[in-house]
């Protein structure tokens, strides 16, 4: 899997949650779609970031500059409630 197809696979999911979210009784469920939600937003968000430094590192190499692009390894996962480093307190 490619990371656009990963980047889209979280967007679907933070859509998703989103929704989920919305139809939801307000309340401890309501917040954990919420919250799951926006975790997989950051997600897609970093696999965009990283597609973004991609393409901008390939195309320092075709102007003569050096640079290393961005791969899957460096992304971060921002903790967010129910994330593990949440549940881990």
């Amino acid at each position: 899997m490619d990371l656009e197809a990963k980047a889209e696979k979280y967007e679907t999911k933070s859509a998703r949650c989103r929704e989920w979210a919305r139809q939801a009784a307000d309340g401890p469920q309501r917040n954990f779609y919420e919250e799951l939600a926006g975790y997989y937003g950051h997600v897609a968000e970093d696999f965009r970031q990283v597609i973004a430094k991609q393409r901008d590192g390939r195309a320092s190499a075709h102007l003569g500059k050096t640079g290393k692009p961005a791969t899957p390894d460096s992304l971060s996962l921002r903790g967010v409630n129910g994330s593990r480093e949440a549940r881990a307190r």
